[in-house]
């Protein structure tokens, strides 16, 4: 027996050292994500972000890494903050380039900055900028309810500031999440957190001040967003490819089925989306139309959103007793001063291999329908 729990612990060493040197791959959390290059960094800014990188990548697989267990693992990066929790331009090229990094090395799943999960994060750090043991295990509760295909075993976040000599710290900390948070922790502090600290070599006062210079938001337009869709599952007489589209009616039957809500999650952005059954700022009669003219069954959503490029995330259990999930994603652009209809659908081939197919439509002039 002992001789065989120090096989186990050799093996586990050898396989963590193993996925630390493997080559580097692309992964998930960048294919989306455009770069935060308003800030041209420096050489020295440069080495800092890659010292910070390569502690952080080798403290989070020590600390999360399992063979059996967590094989991979499942890590959100937040964009780093200023000292006062503000957003600043080296926070945001830290959380990019970190992103990256991880992304490449085998161990690690990263959730891209787009992705519901991390979108949730956002704003649950912007709730509370410290983040506090008990706001930890409210949103651990919370992103086992609502994001439960999606399994989060580290969560990165970290602080930028001055440093004397015209220097700048980096603090980061590693936050482990495959364990569930306990009342005590969330009442006395977490236990297990690991914490870093890196200074940079000196820089000159205006770069200091370019680093750390806050991040403008401009205010933006909004467009009207209504989001529907079918629920009833339609078949499509050939087998789906990577390059199958839209297909046409004439190739579409009736699955006879309808995707059951239970099976079936939907986010925009951070947002989960629940089926609207309350119609008081929408006619009757302009409800049926919309559904009818879309030849859909279930209304998502319907508000004013930002000008931009948004997301929407769908999660469809294939076996719930298993915990198997598929995964959707789509974006799309909404232009301030229209209104744009998201609708969407089920598609399964004759294999059974299912798929989410989404159309948009934008009515610039704004009209009760746009048929």
């Amino acid at each position: 027996m002992g001789k065989d729990i120090h096989k186990t612990r050799i093996l586990a060493l050898l396989c963590f050292f193993v996925f630390l040197c493997l080559p580097w791959q692309q992964g998930s959390a960048q294919q989306k994500e455009t770069g935060a290059q308003a800030l041209r960094a420096s050489g020295a800014i440069q080495e800092l972000i890659r010292s910070l990188s390569l502690v952080v990548s080798q403290k989070a697989a020590a600390m999360a890494f399992d063979y059996r267990d967590r094989p991979v693992i499942g890590v959100v990066v937040a964009d780093f903050v200023g000292p006062a929790g503000e957003e600043v331009e080296l926070g945001h090229l830290i959380g990019y380039e970190l992103r990256a990094f991880l992304s490449r090395s085998n161990p690690f799943h990263v959730y891209g900055k787009d992705h519901p999960v991390s979108q949730s994060l956002k704003a649950d750090l912007a709730a509370d900028p410290k983040w506090s043991a008990a706001s930890q295990r409210a949103f651990q509760q919370n992103l086992w309810r609502k994001f439960k295909p999606f399994p989060v075993d580290v969560i990165i976040i970290g602080r930028v500031g001055p440093e004397a000599g015209n220097r700048i710290k980096v603090e980061a900390d590693l936050i482990p999440f495959y364990n569930p948070i306990t009342l005590v922790e969330s009442e006395s502090g977490r236990v297990g957190v690991v914490q870093e600290r890196i200074v940079s070599s000196p820089l000159s006062p205006e770069e200091v001040g370019r680093a750390l210079a806050a991040i403008q938001t401009p205010t933006k337009p909004k467009g009207r967003l209504v989001v529907l869709s079918s629920m009833k599952i339609k078949r499509y007489k050939y087998p789906i490819t990577a390059g199958t589209g839209n297909p046409g009616t004439g190739l579409l039957e009736d699955a006879g089925q309808y995707l059951p809500l239970a099976d079936f999650n939907c986010w925009l952005n951070e947002r989960e989306l629940t089926v609207i059954k309350d119609w008081k700022d929408l006619k009757r009669k302009d409800y049926y139309n919309l559904l009818s003219g879309f030849e859909a069954d279930t209304f998502w959503f319907d508000d004013w959103v930002e000008e931009g490029r948004h997301l929407l995330f769908f999660s469809l259990a294939e076996n719930l007793s298993k915990k198997k999930y598929r995964t959707f994603s789509e974006t799309f652009t909404v232009k301030g001063g229209t209104t744009n209809y998201i609708y969407f659908f089920l598609l399964t081939d004759p294999s059974g291999e299912p798929q989410i197919r989404i159309r948009q439509v934008v009515d610039p002039e704004n009209r009760p329908l746009p048929f």
